[in-house]
């Protein structure tokens, strides 16, 4: 927003009722051409300030992003290191259960009591149980195994993509905030001035109607409607407005505006050129 007018610092929130300006034809359009021009400072404010308020949220967006898929590549990284602890780990249980197979094997053609055969039978039955248990656990991990690795190489080439996008942006949000600061600083700098070299009544005026209308002051006005609001205005306050007799604002909107010739009409080219009638054959 632009800043008050030397002499309007330190009022507190109310403002004091603006003053109307009363100046000559030649100052009124004189105003109003650097009221266009304050308009055009303020706008490129305005876009200087919303880099460097959409900068921090673009990174933000681009990391929460970025870290989404590195957390997806990790998955797979950790699912893969898993699956190989978990096959080292079923390895070493069937190499226990092929032992306790054998021995029981063993153990059983030692056995005379009936009662401890089927003991050593039923255990052997277990073992095989826990055998096959086993097999097919180790058959599953390694269809697991094999899917993760499949899925890996895509999953480090999207981490990839991401970091490079990330990096990529980073470096450019860098390079526009530093030219939104170094313009904000200049655009600043010009308006303050100009906003001096003009009378302090009519300041104020411009002042007042870009803090009511998020830093956009000025309304052009063209074949009669506010480009603004998009409203007509009243045939007398149109003509008035053309007359450059003093400043005005739109009776819908309140931005201050300023007349805009609508472009000329563009008439078709006529061809004069006669058409011929096309000739009747014998026959007609």
């Amino acid at each position: 927003m632009p800043t008050p007018p030397p002499g309007q610092a330190g009022e507190g929130p109310t403002r004091r009722p603006v003053r109307p300006a009363v100046l000559k034809v030649r100052d009124v359009k004189e105003v109003i051409a650097k009221f266009i021009l304050l308009q055009k400072l303020e706008d490129e404010i305005i876009d200087a300030e919303r880099t460097l308020e959409e900068g921090p949220a673009r990174l933000a967006a681009s990391q929460e992003n970025l870290d989404k898929i590195a957390a997806e590549h990790d998955m797979v990284a950790e699912g893969l290191k898993e699956t190989r602890a978990t096959l080292k780990q079923l390895e070493l249980d069937l190499i226990s259960c092929r032992d306790l197979l054998e021995g029981n094997h063993s153990r059983s053609t030692k056995v005379t009591d009936e009662r401890a055969y089927r003991a050593v039978l039923d255990e052997l039955d277990n073992i095989n149980k826990r055998i096959a248990e086993k097999e097919e656990s180790t058959m599953v991990t390694l269809e697991r195994q094999e899917a993760l690795k499949a899925e890996l190489p895509g999953a480090e080439d999207r981490l990839r993509e991401a970091q490079s996008a990330h990096s990529t942006l980073s470096d450019a949000v860098d390079t526009f905030m530093a030219s939104a600061r170094a313009t904000l600083a200049t655009r600043r700098t010009a308006r303050d001035a100009m906003l001096a070299s003009i009378d302090p009544a009519s300041a104020e005026r411009f002042v007042a109607s870009a803090s009511s209308h998020k830093g956009k002051a000025m309304a052009p006005v063209t074949s009669g409607t506010c480009q603004a609001c998009r409203m007509r205005i009243p045939p007398q306050l149109y003509n008035e407005l053309q007359s450059h007799s003093k400043i005005m604002t739109c009776p819908s909107c309140a931005r201050i505006m300023y007349f805009v010739p609508p472009p000329p009409k563009i008439e078709p080219v006529k061809d004069n050129r006669k058409t011929k009638k096309p000739r009747r054959s014998a026959e007609g």
